[in-house]
């Protein structure tokens, strides 16, 4: 397990007024070979995953099943960045270990 810190701090507009999202990412691999290609692209992996963050809407996470697309379209887009440096998947979970809106 790779613990992303610090943890992701989001600015949501919601209907003219300005929320929070604060999440706290934990990543999932098998091996730590694999943990050590996601540290090499920590930069990348953390702009992505705030650009995935930053795109939400207060309703589109509160639907149901609306973290776990979240949390899909995390994975699938840290895979792609590792696909792209070393031609394999590294990340078999992307866990939101706090996820707090405000």
């Amino acid at each position: 397990y790779l613990l992303l810190e610090p943890a992701f701090i989001i600015n949501l507009p919601d209907r003219g007024k300005q929320r929070f999202l604060q999440a706290s990412i934990t990543l999932m691999a098998r091996s730590s070979s694999s943990l050590l290609k996601i540290e090499q692209n920590m930069p990348v992996i953390r702009h992505n995953l705030t650009n995935i963050l930053s795109a939400q809407t207060i309703s589109s996470i509160q639907s149901p099943g609306g973290i776990e697309k979240v949390r899909s379209q995390a994975l699938n887009q840290i895979n792609t960045v590792l696909i792209t440096q070393f031609n394999s998947e590294a990340i078999e979970q992307v866990l939101f270990t706090a996820f707090v809106m405000q």
